[in-house]
C-alpha cells in the first residue's frame, strides 16, 4: 500500500502590501529582527506572519477593545523630519544660546526670546523660537559643548601643549581652579590660547591641585607625555616640590613654639576689631614716648609663613608698650590674659630676636626669586649667598669654605659650640633673667632652627648647578676680557654634549670676540642717541599703501563686484594718532585729488535764502538752486536745503541725527557757515560728515566748487590722541585710491598740529574692522613741543598798534576781531638804559686803560 506524501510546509515572511490593506494597515507594524511575524500596535503583540492569522486575531475581543478605545482618543502623528522652517528657528536658538553663553546670563534668555519675536515680527524664524532659560542651559549643556570641546581636541590631537592655571581667589564654600590650555592650531597656523576646562578643588593644597589637574587630561584624553610647561602666578615660589617658602616652614614646623606665630597673629586680631583698643593704645603709647606715634602692627598672611618678618620687626620695636597695654587688659579679657603672659615671658622675645635676624636674608633671596626677567646665574648667586649666611652662624669656622663645600656639608657634624646668634639675640639673653640652662634650651632649638633650614637649601639647590655657573663665562662681561682661560669653555662645551669640531670652533670664536668693534661692550641696550626716527612722508611709500589695501581687500574677499577692488562700496578711513595732544580743537581741511563720495552716496547743500523775513517759503529757493545747479551740470547733489527750511523743519534732535544719517556729505555755502553751524548744534560735528564750507555764486562756476567740496576731506581733532579721515570708498579704483592716501600724507607735515614729529602711528581701517597700520615709531614725547592749530587768518588781516596815552611807557594792541591787548614796556625801557649805561661805563674804563699805557 502506497503511503501518501506529506504536504510541503513553506516559511511565511511578512508582507508589506497588508500595509495597505483597509483591514490591517491602521495596526500592523513589522519587526525588524524577525521576518516571520507582525506586531499589533494596538494590542502590543506579536502575530505569526500568516493571512489566517492575522484575520484571527483581527476578530478577538481584545483587538476589538483596543480598537473602540483608540479611535475615541485619535492619537496625534508626529512627523520625523522637521520643515525648512524649524529648521531655520533651530538655528536660532542654537545662536542665541551662543551669545547669551557668551556675553550675558542665561536669566535674560525668557525677555531676549520675547523681544526677538516683538521685534521681528514678520519673520516666520523669529515667530518660531520657543525657548526660555531651562532650554537654553540644555542647549548649551548638550549641544555647544560638546561641538566645542570635540572641535578643540581634534585641533589639538596629538600635538605638544601647555597649562596655565589659576585658582579662584574668592571667599566660597567651593574651590575652583580654571584651566587654559596654550598649543598650535592646525586650523588657524597660530599660537592660540583657549579655556579647557574649571574643575573643582577638593583640597587647596599641591597634591589637590595636582589631582584635579590629572583626572581633567585624562577626561579630555589629553596625553600627560605632551604636556611641556605649565604656568602659574608666582611660578617661583608655587611650582616644584622644592621651594623656598616649604624650605623655611618645614625648619620651624619642629624646632619653633607654636605659641610664637599665635603672638604675632593674636596682636594684630586684638587692635583690628576694636577702635577703642587703638586709641586706648594709642594714649598709652604717647605718653611713654613723649606723644610720638606707634606704628601699625602688621598682618601675617594665611598662605605665606615669610610674611611674618614685618610683623616681627613692629612687634620688637613696641615690646615694653604692648607688655604694659596687655597686662593691663587682662583682667577684662582671657585672651590679654595669655598674650600678657607671652610678653612677660623673656624666651618669647628671644626667639623673635633670632627670627628678625635670620629671617631678613631669607625674606632678601625669596624678593629676588619674585622678581620678572632675573638672570638664573644671578638666582644661584643669591640663594648660594643664603646658604653660606645661614651655614656661618652654626658650624665652625673653616669647615667649609667652598661653593661644593657649602652645598655638601653635613652641618648637624660641624657645630659650633659657642655659635653666635646675632647680636640682637646675644645682647637681650645677657640682660634677661632667664636661667642659663633655659637660654641653653632657647639656643638649641634656634640652632637646630638653622641646621633644618640648611638641609632644606641645600635639598633646593640642583646637583648640576656647576654648569649654571659656568655659563657665565658667556656673559658680555667675561667673553670681552682680554686674558682668558679657553679650558673653562673647554669644560662647558663638554657638558653641554657638542664634539671637538664644535667645540674648537666655539672657542676660537671666543677668544678673537674682543677684537671686533662694540658700540656698547658691558651693556646690551641700544645707544637710543644714535636712533634716528623715520617721518611718515618718507617711510610710507605706494608699495606699503599696496600691501596694506590687499590686506583691506582680504577683509572683504566674498564680496565681488566689477571695477572695484572690494567688491561693495564702503568708506575707507584713515587713522591719526598723535604723541602729544593739541591745546585747542578744531578742524583741519585736506585737498585730495580725487573725490571720496560713493556712487550711491547722499549729498546734501545748504543754501542762503533769497527772501529775508519770518514768513518767506523756502520753496522759490530750492528750484532757484536746483535750476543752476542743472545748468552746470551738477548730479551729484540729491538735496538742495535752504536755512529757513533747516531752521523751521529740523528743530528737533532727531530731526537733526536724522539729516546727518540720511547723507553722507553735507556742504554749506560760506557765506551762512556759522549760522548753520549754530542751527545743527555741537552733537552735529562729532559724527565723521562734518559740513564743508564751498562757496557758492550764481555767476562763478558752481561745478568747479562743487568738485572741490567733494574732494575735501575733514580732520576734526578729538580731545583724545585718536582722530579719523576719509580718505575713500571700496569702489573706488586702486590708483585714485592710493593718490589720495599718498597726498594726505605730504599734506600731514604742513597741516596737522606738531607737524610729522607729533603723528605716533597712521593706520588704514574699514568702519567696523582693525586698522592696519601703515606708520608706527617709538619718537619719545620729551622731544615734542606744545602742538598748536594754526588758523587761517583773511587776507586783509591786520592788528594796530600804538601807544596808549593813559598808561605811560605802554603800548595797545587791537585785533579785527575785536580783542585788546596791553604791552608795558618798563622792563624793557630799563634793560636797554642799563645796557647803554654799562657800554658807556666800558668805554670810560678802555679810555682810562689807554692814557695808563700812554
Amino acid at each position: 500500500m502506497d503511503v501518501p506524501l506529506k504536504k510541503k510546509s513553506y516559511i511565511q515572511k511578512y508582507r508589506t502590501e497588508w500595509e495597505n490593506d483597509e483591514d490591517f494597515k491602521q495596526w500592523i507594524k513589522p519587526i525588524a529582527d524577525s521576518p516571520t511575524k507582525a506586531f499589533c500596535k494596538y494590542c502590543h503583540v506579536e502575530i505569526a506572519a500568516k493571512i489566517y492569522d492575522l484575520r484571527k486575531h483581527r476578530e478577538s475581543k481584545k483587538h476589538k477593545a483596543k480598537c473602540e478605545l483608540i479611535t475615541k482618543n485619535k492619537q496625534i502623528q508626529f512627523t520625523s523630519t522637521p520643515d525648512d522652517g524649524s529648521k531655520n528657528s533651530q538655528k536660532a536658538e542654537g545662536q542665541l544660546a551662543l551669545f547669551i553663553a557668551e556675553h550675558t546670563s542665561i536669566s535674560n534668555t525668557d525677555h531676549l526670546t520675547d523681544l526677538c519675536k516683538e521685534v521681528f515680527h514678520d519673520s516666520k524664524c523669529a515667530k518660531d523660537i520657543k525657548m526660555h532659560r531651562t532650554k537654553c542651559t540644555q542647549v548649551i549643556n548638550q549641544v555647544l559643548a560638546p561641538h566645542f570641546k570635540d572641535t578643540l581636541l581634534k585641533d589639538i590631537g596629538t600635538q605638544k601643549y601647555s597649562i596655565i592655571l589659576d585658582e579662584s581667589t574668592d571667599v566660597s564654600v567651593s574651590k575652583y581652579m580654571g584651566i587654559i590650555i596654550r598649543y598650535f592650531s592646525l586650523n588657524t597656523n597660530n599660537i592660540v590660547s583657549s579655556f579647557l576646562s574649571l574643575e573643582p578643588i577638593e583640597r587647596a593644597d599641591a597634591r589637590g591641585i595636582v589631582t584635579s589637574l590629572v583626572k581633567c587630561l585624562e577626561s579630555q584624553s589629553l596625553p600627560i607625555q605632551n604636556l611641556i610647561g605649565i604656568g602659574t602666578d608666582n611660578a617661583s615660589v608655587m611650582t616644584g616640590r622644592n621651594n623656598s617658602q616649604l624650605a623655611v616652614s618645614h625648619a620651624s614646623e619642629s624646632n619653633l613654639p607654636r605659641n610664637i606665630e599665635f603672638l604675632i597673629r593674636e596682636t594684630y586680631n586684638w587692635f583690628s576689631i576694636s577702635p577703642k583698643r587703638r586709641d586706648e593704645y594709642k594714649a598709652l603709647f604717647q605718653t611713654i614716648n613723649c606723644g610720638d606715634e606707634p606704628l601699625k602692627i602688621l598682618k601675617v598672611c594665611d598662605t605665606r609663613w615669610l610674611s611674618i618678618e614685618p610683623a616681627v620687626l613692629r612687634i620688637l620695636a613696641q615690646w615694653n608698650e604692648l607688655k604694659l597695654h596687655f597686662s593691663l587688659a587682662r583682667e577684662k579679657c582671657y585672651t590679654a590674659g595669655l598674650l600678657w603672659e607671652m610678653y612677660n615671658d623673656e624666651g618669647n622675645r628671644l626667639y623673635l630676636c633670632f627670627l628678625k635676624s635670620i629671617l631678613h636674608d631669607v625674606q632678601i633671596g625669596i624678593k629676588v626669586f619674585e622678581g620678572e626677567n632675573i638672570d638664573p646665574v644671578k638666582l644661584l648667586e643669591t640663594l648660594m649667598t643664603l646658604l653660606r649666611s645661614v651655614c656661618v652662624r652654626i658650624i665652625i669656622p673653616g669647615a667649609a669654605t667652598t661653593d661644593k663645600d657649602f652645598l655638601t656639608i653635613k652641618v648637624e657634624d660641624h657645630l659650633d659650640p659657642v655659635a653666635h646668634l646675632g647680636h640682637l639675640f646675644e645682647s637681650h639673653a645677657s640682660n634677661s633673667n632667664l636661667s642659663p640652662q633655659a637660654i641653653s634650651n632657647i639656643k638649641k632649638r634656634c640652632i637646630d632652627f638653622s641646621v633644618k633650614l640648611v638641609q632644606e637649601i641645600q635639598n633646593r639647590i640642583p646637583s648640576n648647578c656647576e654648569i649654571l655657573a659656568k655659563v657665565t663665562l658667556l656673559s658680555p662681561e667675561n667673553t670681552l676680557k682680554q686674558i682668558k682661560d679657553p679650558h673653562a669653555l673647554v669644560g662647558l662645551a663638554r657638558e653641554l654634549g657638542f664634539d671637538d669640531q664644535k667645540t674648537d670652533k666655539i672657542v676660537q670664536q671666543w677668544k678673537t670676540i674682543q677684537f671686533i668693534e662694540w658700540e656698547t661692550a658691558g651693556d646690551s641696550k641700544i645707544n637710543r642717541s644714535k636712533v634716528k626716527y623715520v617721518m611718515p612722508s618718507t617711510s610710507i611709500t605706494e608699495n606699503l599703501v599696496d600691501s596694506c589695501l590687499n590686506a583691506l581687500e582680504k577683509l572683504t574677499a566674498h564680496h565681488s563686484k566689477k571695477n572695484a577692488i572690494f567688491g561693495f562700496e564702503t568708506s575707507i578711513f584713515a587713522e591719526i594718532r598723535c604723541i602729544k595732544i593739541p591745546n585747542t580743537r578744531g578742524n583741519v581741511k585736506f585737498m585730495l585729488p580725487h573725490s571720496t563720495a560713493a556712487s550711491t552716496g547722499e549729498i546734501c547743500l545748504i543754501t542762503p535764502d533769497l527772501k529775508k523775513g519770518k514768513k518767506v517759503d523756502h520753496e522759490p529757493t530750492v528750484e532757484h538752486w536746483k535750476d543752476i545747479l542743472k545748468e552746470a551740470g551738477v548730479t551729484e547733489v540729491k538735496t538742495v536745503l535752504p536755512l529757513r527750511q533747516l531752521k523751521v523743519e529740523y528743530d528737533q534732535y532727531e530731526l537733526k541725527r536724522r539729516l546727518l544719517t540720511q547723507h553722507d556729505f553735507i556742504m554749506v555755502d560760506t557765506r551762512i557757515l556759522n549760522h548753520a553751524s549754530h542751527l545743527l548744534g555741537k552733537m552735529f560735528f562729532k559724527k565723521h560728515n562734518m559740513l564743508i564750507p564751498i562757496k557758492m555764486n550764481e555767476k562763478a562756476n558752481i561745478k568747479k566748487y562743487i568738485d572741490i567740496g567733494l574732494r575735501t576731506a575733514m580732520l576734526r581733532l578729538n580731545e583724545g590722541h585718536t582722530s579719523t579721515i576719509l580718505v575713500g570708498h571700496t569702489s573706488m579704483s586702486r590708483d585714485n585710491l592710493k593718490e589720495n592716501i599718498m597726498s594726505l600724507i605730504k599734506q600731514l607735515a604742513s597741516k596737522y598740529p606738531g607737524g610729522e614729529a607729533n603723528i605716533r602711528s597712521i593706520s588704514l581701517k574699514l568702519p567696523l574692522s582693525l586698522p592696519l597700520p601703515l606708520y608706527l615709531t617709538l619718537r619719545s614725547s620729551n622731544s615734542i613741543g606744545l602742538p598748536k592749530l594754526a588758523h587761517k587768518r583773511p587776507k586783509h588781516f591786520k592788528i594796530l598798534e600804538d601807544e596808549l596815552s593813559t598808561i605811560p611807557d605802554s603800548t595797545v594792541r587791537v585785533a579785527p576781531d575785536g580783542t585788546v591787548h596791553l604791552k608795558k614796556q618798563k622792563k624793557m625801557v630799563k634793560s636797554v638804559n642799563e645796557k647803554v649805561l654799562l657800554e658807556s661805563e666800558k668805554e670810560d674804563e678802555s679810555e682810562g686803560d689807554v692814557n695808563e699805557e700812554e
